[in-house]
């Protein structure tokens, strides 16, 4: 309790008021989200070294972790529509030193791919590079855990990613703010793409 009303204090003060309003319009558009994060947590939360994966408890946290990261998670429906269909997910990577203050916003497919990992600005930095052994390792035990409804639904994501890329490519789409800007969406994207590492038996 004291928690959850610590975390509502913080969101008051960093424009909750906006934050509710427009996760009211959210939860309206994609009633499951909530509900499906609930599903997945223990899934998908894993901790091993300095880093950690949180999954987001509400549709305010990922919407005040674009804010605090300052990229482009909450200025669109795309992500939480993914969600809903459970193609995607946002989950956050943090230090465990500070499990509560945004540094990465990774989005993952059911099967553990990680399609996107961006911190402020929409950037992925150098320091990520110290974190990408410790997302090889959460791919690992995350395979452990997997359902066949997981693989199932894993399968459907990779097709559909696929299939965007291929779309994003014959279209010539670009970006066209920050460091990336100029270079093809369907680059940028297949670049920070990390699929999972199958390790051969025996």
């Amino acid at each position: 309790k004291d928690l959850r009303e610590a975390h509502d204090e913080a969101v008051k003060l960093s424009g909750g008021g906006e934050i509710a309003k427009r996760a009211g319009k959210i939860a309206e558009a994609f009633p499951d989200i909530e509900r499906i994060y609930e599903e997945i947590r223990e899934k998908y939360e894993y901790e091993g070294g300095k880093y950690c994966i949180v999954v987001p408890e509400r549709i305010e946290d990922i919407i005040h972790e674009g804010r605090v990261l300052g990229h482009c998670l909450d200025r669109s429906d795309i992500y939480f529509e993914r969600i809903q269909k459970r193609e995607s997910y946002i989950v956050f990577l943090r230090k465990v030193e500070e499990p509560d203050k945004p540094y990465y916003t990774l989005e993952i497919e059911p099967g553990g791919a990680a399609r996107q990992k961006r911190t402020y600005g929409d950037n992925q930095n150098k320091d990520f590079e110290e974190a990408k052994t410790f997302i090889r390792n959460w791919q690992q035990e995350v395979q452990k855990r997997l359902t066949k409804d997981d693989e199932r639904m894993a399968e459907i994501s990779r097709k559909l990613r696929v299939e965007e890329f291929r779309e994003l490519r014959a279209e010539k789409k670009k970006i066209w703010h920050g460091k990336l800007a100029g270079r093809l969406l369907a680059d940028v994207l297949e670049e920070d793409l990390m699929e999972v590492e199958r390790i051969a038996a025996g």
